[in-house]
């Protein structure tokens, strides 16, 4: 019986640290970043997603439009990087937390994580506040009050002129 009870003891070990081995390059299903689902995939074929999904579209330059006026400021520019590998290896360390029979038991159970990690984009605030100076001085006009002089020709009127000032602020937070 004793032999018989550690050679189970055994085999099931073997298979739970085989079951863990052959799972250590999957990413669990329902871990996402930003957004992107990443689960269920190898590390390299997580990259390639969010390199498709996150960088690609970060390549494309940002255009502020007013009227027939366009303001670009672009991915070198703005110094866009994304740290892809950062990003992957959160996510397997996600999928290997806890210990071998741990992980073994949530992926029997097919037990899904809802991680969402945030992705590490970075970029050059200072590029994003030359494109506002530069979109505000062209926007930017100062209010006229309106004003009415007499002089022995007649009355010479000018309108009043309404002001524009740019949301600063509110652009800024849209850019990001």
């Amino acid at each position: 019986i004793s032999v018989t009870l550690v050679t189970v003891l055994v085999a099931a070990g073997g298979g739970v640290y085989a079951y863990d081995h052959a799972h250590a390059d999957e990413i669990t299903p329902g871990i996402r970043v930003g957004g992107i689902a990443v689960g269920g995939l190898t590390p390299a074929a997580a990259r390639a997603k969010l390199e498709r999904e996150i960088l690609d579209p970060l390549s494309r330059p940002i255009v502020v439009h007013r009227g027939e006026r366009r303001w670009t400021l672009s991915a070198r520019e703005a110094r866009i990087r994304a740290d892809l590998s950062a990003m992957v290896d959160e996510a397997v360390a996600r999928s290997r937390r806890g210990d071998v029979v741990e992980r073994t038991w949530r992926g029997l159970r097919g037990e899904r994580s809802s991680a969402n990690l945030e992705p590490s984009v970075l970029y050059s605030d200072r590029a994003v506040i030359r494109l506002l100076d530069r979109v505000r001085a062209a926007v930017r006009r100062a209010p006229k009050d309106a004003t009415v002089s007499l002089s022995g020709a007649g009355v010479d009127r000018k309108p009043s002129r309404m002001g524009r000032e740019l949301k600063a602020s509110a652009l800024h937070a849209r850019i990001k």
